[in-house]
């Protein structure tokens, strides 16, 4: 299983969420920077995949609402693939 740990404390917005995850996972070509295409790639793409976000609380102050959504979209994506798991702290 590939293991793959995120930093999001200095995530301070959007922009700079979407830098930490293309940074630290081996994403398509096609992969957009928004909600849906990570979607997509989390439910198709990846098999046999553990992914460490650190930095919970300080991207939530940081990104608000935005943060909420993205954590659903997480817990979306690994209850449709069982091959994907995700976890918070």
């Amino acid at each position: 299983m590939e293991r793959f740990f995120i930093d999001l404390t200095q995530a301070e917005d959007r922009g700079q969420l979407y830098d930490r995850l293309t940074e630290a996972l081996p994403l398509p070509e096609w992969c957009g920077r928004n909600l849906d295409a990570f979607y997509d790639v989390f439910t198709g793409e990846f098999h046999d995949v553990r992914i460490f976000f650190r930095g919970e609380s300080v991207a939530e102050e940081n990104l608000g609402g935005y943060f909420s959504m993205f954590k659903t979209m997480c817990q979306e994506a690994s209850e449709q693939n069982p091959e994907l798991e995700i976890y918070f702290q």
